[in-house]
């Protein structure tokens, strides 16, 4: 069995870094808004739709589109709300989804998936994973992943979803504070399920 490069992992873990920075500037418009329950976030999805070239997906209706480098597409929660003071409102964090893929190089799911996270627990020494699960997604293998971990000050956690089509890996990951977690589990989930790859 071949392993993975570390170097694909580690690029990877990048990826997840860089929307990290990149979304905490976006400022909420609405400090005052409050939190919208998880049905009503699974329920507006629902009605939208990502159409890209290689899948399509139901993403929250009320997240932003992004393209950062290196990702296939990416969603950021403009309306987060934190506590005044937190570590999280200091740094105008936004909860996240981004997708990437990579070459599998003959490589197992199995293999992929412990290359990502042990990349990820290289490069983040806080991170443990808390959760992990097999599923099918349109037919194909997929692995879940729950990471936490601590950066800036920030306790976040992570969802990881890696799927493995012909010779090619997939990586949803969706990022929120913990304090969040509840809240964006079920649509982080919901996400995930909903990529429908195309031939």
């Amino acid at each position: 069995m071949k392993k993975l490069p570390i170097i694909i992992a580690i690029v990877i873990v990048g990826v997840i870094v860089v929307i990290y920075f990149v979304t905490q500037g976006t400022e909420s418009e609405n400090t005052n808004q409050v939190n919208i329950e998880s049905d009503t976030n699974i329920a507006a999805m629902q009605e939208n739709t990502y159409t890209g070239e290689y899948f399509d997906l139901l993403k929250p209706s009320d997240w932003v589109q992004s393209q950062v480098t290196g990702t296939l597409v990416s969603f950021h929660n403009a309306n987060d709300v934190h506590p005044e003071g937190s570590a999280a409102k200091n740094i105008d964090f936004n909860s996240y989804i981004a997708i990437t893929y990579d070459i599998a190089n003959e490589n197992s799911l199995a293999v992929i998936n412990d290359s990502l996270v042990d990349g990820m627990k290289t490069s983040v020494p806080s991170a443990k994973v808390i959760a992990s699960s097999d599923d099918t997604v349109d037919g194909l293998p997929v692995k879940f992943n729950v990471i936490t971990m601590t950066q800036q000050e920030v306790d976040i956690t992570v969802f990881l979803a890696v799927y493995l089509r012909d010779d090619n890996f997939y990586t949803l990951t969706g990022n929120t504070t913990t304090a969040k977690w509840l809240e964006n589990k079920d649509l982080f989930y919901k996400t995930a399920r909903s990529l429908d790859f195309k031939i």
